[in-house]
């Protein structure tokens, strides 16, 4: 998988009209979450569980996005 696809998988999230502190929060957990499928993504052999991990990074980083936007 090249960068620009693993990119495309974890897009920016906040909206222009979001508080800037909630814009920074949803910027730095996307950012956390592109470093580490970036990282799973040179490490771990291409195949279904490579496909299962990324699928539950974004989860992951949907339901953290979630979380945030609930509180704010």
């Amino acid at each position: 998988m090249d960068k620009k696809e693993i990119e495309d998988r974890f897009p920016q999230t906040s909206e222009p009209t979001e508080l800037l502190e909630n814009k920074q929060v949803h910027d730095t957990i996307r950012n956390m979450c592109l470093r580490f499928a970036i990282d799973l993504d040179a490490i771990v052999p291409d195949g279904e569980r490579k496909d299962a991990a990324l699928y539950h990074l974004d989860k992951a980083m949907k339901a953290a996005h979630a979380g945030i936007a609930r509180t704010s």
